[in-house]
């Protein structure tokens, strides 16, 4: 269960409204002639960065339990496939497998800032709009 100022986070994620409370700050950006986004950031790092699309995460070598906390709250969200495990100090992400017979498979993530993306999911709400428009 995400911690009370993950949800706050969310929240502002899901409307689209920039937020910020201690430490974490979501940042929508919509400028004419840029592709809308909105930015997570922790400790004036972007950890996240999602699109209509996607779902880009970013650690920045930060490899604590927070960083690790509020990219798996956005995760579970707007992914709803990943998530970050930590076994003897590193990092894996959990993807669904491709394999035959094999539910899940886990990638290890390097310490290095380095980018992840991710498709991002289409929550049920407004499946039903897309739906509906495309049908």
């Amino acid at each position: 269960m995400p911690r009370k100022i993950e949800e706050q986070m969310l929240d502002a994620i899901r409307k689209e409204k920039d937020f910020s409370l201690r430490n974490t700050k979501v940042e929508v950006i919509d400028f004419p002639g840029v592709s809308k986004r909105v930015n997570v950031y922790l400790y004036s790092k972007c950890i996240c960065k999602l699109t209509e699309d996607e779902l880009e995460v970013n650690h920045h070598g930060f490899m604590t339990l927070t960083t690790k906390s509020r990219i798996n709250a956005v995760m579970r969200e707007f992914n709803g496939c990943t998530e970050i495990i930590q076994v003897q100090g590193k990092w894996y992400w959990q993807t669904l497998s491709k394999v035959v017979g094999v539910k899940h498979q886990w990638r290890s993530i390097p310490s290095y800032a380095q980018a992840f993306t991710f498709p991002r999911r289409v929550p049920e709400h407004q499946l039903s709009q897309v739906l509906h428009i495309n049908g």
